[in-house]
C-alpha cells in the first residue's frame, strides 16, 4: 500500500510539472521590442490618445497622459508579413495585426474577434500609427 501510495505520489508530481503549451506563443521579447514606444490612434475622434504595450498589457492613454484604459496581450503568433497579437478586454475578444516593413512595425490593425482573416471585422479608427495624426486648422 505505502508503495502504491508514493508511485501515485510521483505520478501527481510529474503531471503537475509538465509545462501546458498553447497553439501561439506568448508574447516574446522580440514582439514587446517592436510594439515599444507610443501607439497613436487613427482616428480624429480620438485625437492624441495612445497606447503603450509590456509583454502583459496595452495601457490606453488619454491626452492628458492619464491611463483610461488597460487590456491584456494574450498571445502573438508569427504570420507572413508580420504578427497577430490576440487582446482580451473583460469578455471582448480582438486582433490586432502588425505590418513589418524594413523590419519595424509600421501599424497595428485592429480587428474584432479571434477568427477570420485580415479585413474581416476591421476598425481604421482603432487601429494605431506611430505618429499622431496631423492637426488641422479650418480658415
Amino acid at each position: 500500500m505505502k508503495k502504491m501510495l508514493m508511485f501515485l505520489f510521483a505520478v501527481a508530481v510529474m503531471v503537475v510539472s509538465i509545462p501546458f503549451t498553447t497553439s501561439e506563443a506568448a508574447i516574446s521579447k522580440k514582439v514587446v521590442k517592436m510594439l515599444k514606444g507610443n501607439w497613436y490612434r487613427n482616428s480624429s475622434s480620438y485625437h492624441g490618445q495612445y497606447a503603450k504595450f509590456s509583454s502583459k498589457y496595452g495601457r490606453y492613454y488619454k491626452p492628458n497622459g492619464k491611463l483610461a484604459h488597460k487590456v491584456k496581450l494574450v498571445s502573438a503568433k508569427k504570420k507572413k508579413n508580420g504578427y497577430v497579437i490576440r487582446v482580451k478586454d473583460g469578455k471582448l475578444k480582438y486582433r490586432l495585426f502588425t505590418h513589418i516593413k524594413k523590419g519595424k512595425v509600421k501599424y497595428l490593425e485592429y480587428s474584432a474577434g479571434w477568427t477570420g482573416k485580415l479585413g474581416d471585422n476591421y476598425s481604421g479608427s482603432a487601429s494605431f500609427s506611430r505618429e499622431p495624426l496631423p492637426t488641422f486648422t479650418y480658415q
